[in-house]
């Protein structure tokens, strides 16, 4: 998932950044930077992509699958 599908996935839901951000565990910062598709560390820009386990986390909030619970 790029940002740029990230950003589609986020507003097609109608989540801002910090709704997002909650949905999925992280902060608004790390939306912000998944998005941009970059970030800076010490004057040096790095590239960035958003984790596999996000892109599922995104896929399964699409299609509203329930929150796993363990069986036992």
């Amino acid at each position: 998932m790029t940002g740029n599908e990230f950003n589609q996935w986020r507003s097609a839901l109608k989540l801002s950044k910090v709704a997002a951000a909650r949905r999925l565990g992280v902060t608004p910062a790390t939306i912000r930077m998944w998005e941009a598709g970059e970030r800076t560390d010490a004057g040096v820009t790095r590239d960035v992509h958003v984790p596999t386990a996000i892109g599922f986390a995104c896929a399964a909030i699409w299609h509203r699958f329930p929150a796993w619970t363990n069986p036992n």
